[in-house]
């Protein structure tokens, strides 16, 4: 297995204690999909953390004693011996098809990469530490914790490996077939292989900022499925020669003198065939030839410039493969033609808008995005004209949801945004549940004197902080209705308004900022004024609540709130709520619908990018303004109460050469 690097991020920040014996190794799963590599506030976490596409990060010394494999007065111990102590542990990033709240889900999985990078981490461990191969366990061996998941179920879903398959290639028994082989593809049908380099090919191709589409089908014309006489004698899918116009450059994974000489067709300007013999690249893995194409593509010359200039800034698939044609790639006439049907044929390009940027102008056609929330763009996994496709893909990925290009929810149905409300509600109460189960404590502080700077000191010190206003403002932003820069509920409100929830200036300014109606003063709330999902705030009690219906509430905690008080540990926070026929109060309600007409000219994951847009439309003379929305970049052109006002601008931009959409 070839030598591969750790990113030293050693800090000493949260390390409980020091004097760890080093005498086992353990291997955790993170259990969220997600990627980090820090300790969490009281000092839970492990040594080491391996991202999805293999990179290795170190958090702390081998010497520190990290909260990994106690039982945490929860689980059982089942391992004589093994304790934090005296054992290193290693966090692998995981990915799950499921319910990723239960660890218990079959359909956890870890990516190749990540295995292989653990594999190797291990065994150097286990030199220079002089640990024993059956000295490495897992979370689960040492107690009662289903850690790492796809581990403990062992089966082998997606691209993870048996317990077994993993300590067998500790021992070197694998060690010639790390990475994917050609010979893993046989007897794959068509559809199952083109899924299967999709797969492959995603991290790499994201990680070159290139779409996954583009890479994936462009291995599939060129590899026939991995069935090619290139392809089985030397692990080239892509049809790279030894020297392609006479050009090196950075990052190559070909060894530079491994190779193969085959017959290949080629074609002259008029599309006729013609054959000759050439040396093509021979590679360890599947994987190797993937990176190294996309490695060419981005630094490969011609003369004084890059061959393929621009090609990270392409806005769809057809783009980048036409750029790819134009550079020299390939002969063949029919070549963009036939990358294209291939993406089409198999639908390759549901993860090329997972990145949040803005969709190709296609203003005749609707596009459905497939996303968790409307407000958390990057969770985007397929962006669809077809609204059938849209749907399938949401079905078979639990948990994400369809929406249409002005954000609203269109399958499975949502009538309304306050069920959104509800939904991240429901979230935030089974992280509390968990929390109390960890022996987590929370603190509760009064709503007027404890501010989000001093919720942050709690989180330092190992503690979860929460109050009413802070609940309502999180539960806002989690659905999406107010941005996520909003300053906190008490206090400030964006910008420097400064206000108490419980007053009718705090509460027309929210309603005004997130676009919501119904400001009416209530002199008496009764129950038959709520809907579920309305925020309800009380003047003299300076207190804020969540009305979850049938006469239930969301609440953090307040004197006034039966079943929850105030205390170091909350074990009832969805309460029974005492408001009826209460003081003057006012209901934050979402409105019905907006004449509100946005044109939008691009939507970046990084500023940089806004900002050059801006600047160019600037300089051809039209207003422009960049938003930071949903932890992205927005460039808007202008806001309109009419739709044709808003198409004309469109209109104007597009003759100027830009993108627009009406959002």
């Amino acid at each position: 297995m070839s030598e591969r690097k750790i990113i030293n991020a050693v800090s000493k920040n949260r390390v409980p204690q020091w004097g760890n014996k080093k005498k086992y190794i353990a291997v955790h799963y993170l259990g969220v999909v997600g990627q980090n590599h820090d300790l969490s506030p009281d000092g839970s976490g492990a040594h080491f953390y391996i991202y999805w596409d293999g990179t290795i990060y170190q958090r702390c010394s081998l010497d520190a004693v990290v909260w990994a494999v106690g039982t945490a007065g929860v689980y059982k111990q089942k391992h004589p011996e093994a304790r934090n102590a005296n054992t290193i542990s290693i966090e692998m990033c995981c990915k799950c098809d499921g319910n990723s709240a239960s660890a218990e889900d079959k359909k956890w999985y870890f990516t190749k990469e990540t295995q292989e990078a653990c594999v190797w981490l291990v065994q150097k461990l286990m030199r220079e530490n002089g640990i024993p191969a059956d000295h490495v366990l897992r979370h689960y061996d040492i107690v009662n914790k289903t850690c790492p998941a796809p581990y403990v179920h062992n089966n082998k879903y997606k691209t993870a490996w048996t317990w077994d398959e993993f300590k067998s290639r500790l021992t070197g028994e694998q060690e010639a077939t790390t990475g994917t082989q050609t010979s893993e593809f046989a007897g794959l049908s068509e559809t199952a292989a083109a899924a299967r380099l999709l797969e492959i090919s995603r991290p790499i191709a994201e990680k070159n900022d290139l779409f996954a589409s583009v890479c994936a089908a462009q291995t599939i014309l060129e590899s026939g499925y991995c069935t090619t006489e290139l392809a089985k004698k030397a692990n080239n899918v892509c049809g790279m020669k030894t020297t392609l116009s006479g050009n090196t450059w950075p990052g190559s994974t070909w060894d530079g003198k491994s190779k193969v000489n085959i017959r290949t067709p080629e074609q002259d300007a008029s599309g006729n065939t013609y054959y000759i013999y050439a040396d093509f690249r021979r590679y360890p893995c599947i994987e190797d030839s993937i990176a190294d194409r996309c490695a060419y593509l981005l630094g490969a010359q011609n003369g004084s410039k890059l061959r393929y200039d621009g090609i990270q800034d392409c806005k769809n698939y057809r783009d980048q493969i036409e750029l790819i044609k134009r550079g020299g790639y390939a002969t063949d006439v029919n070549y963009v033609d036939k990358i294209c049907n291939i993406i089409e044929r198999f639908d390759l390009d549901k993860y090329d808008q997972a990145s949040g940027e803005i969709l190709p102008d296609t203003p005749d056609q609707q596009w459905y995005r497939v996303r968790k929330s409307w407000a958390d763009a990057k969770s985007q996994i397929g962006a669809y004209h077809n609204l059938t496709k849209a749907k399938k893909c949401a079905d078979d990925h639990p948990g994400y949801r369809v929406y249409d290009e002005s954000g609203t929810q269109i399958y499975p149905p949502a009538a309304q945004i306050s069920g959104d409300i509800i939904a991240v509600c429901k979230v935030f109460q089974k992280q509390l549940k968990a929390d109390i189960a960890a022996g987590k404590s929370w603190e509760y502080r009064n709503p007027s004197k404890y501010l989000e700077e001093q919720w942050n000191k709690a989180l330092k010190k190992g503690k979860r902080a929460c109050n009413c206003a802070l609940l309502a403002r999180w539960a806002l932003k989690e659905a999406g209705l107010i941005p996520q820069d909003t300053g906190i509920f008490y206090g400030k409100l964006g910008g420097t308004i400064s206000w108490g929830a419980g007053t009718k200036a705090a509460v027309t300014k929210t309603c005004d900022l997130i676009k919501i109606g119904n400001k009416t003063v209530k002199q008496l709330i009764t129950s038959g004024d709520l809907q579920p999902g309305d925020i309800v705030t009380y003047v003299t009690m300076q207190h804020t609540n969540i009305y979850a219906g049938s006469g239930k509430w969301y609440d953090a905690g307040h004197a006034y709130c039966k079943g929850s008080g105030e205390g170091a540990t909350y074990k009832s926070w969805y309460g029974d709520g005492q408001y009826d026929n209460q003081r003057v109060g006012y209901i934050i309600r979402r409105r019905a619908s907006s004449n509100e007409y946005i044109v939008q000219a691009g939507v970046f994951a990084v500023k940089a990018n806004a900002e050059k847009l801006f600047r160019k439309l600037k300089k051809a003379g039209f207003d422009a303004l960049i938003k930071k929305r949903d932890a992205q970049w927005v460039v808007q052109c202008g806001v309109f109460s009419v739709r044709k006002n808003a198409k004309a601008l469109v209109k104007r931009l597009k003759a100027a050469g830009f993108s627009a959409i009406i959002k």
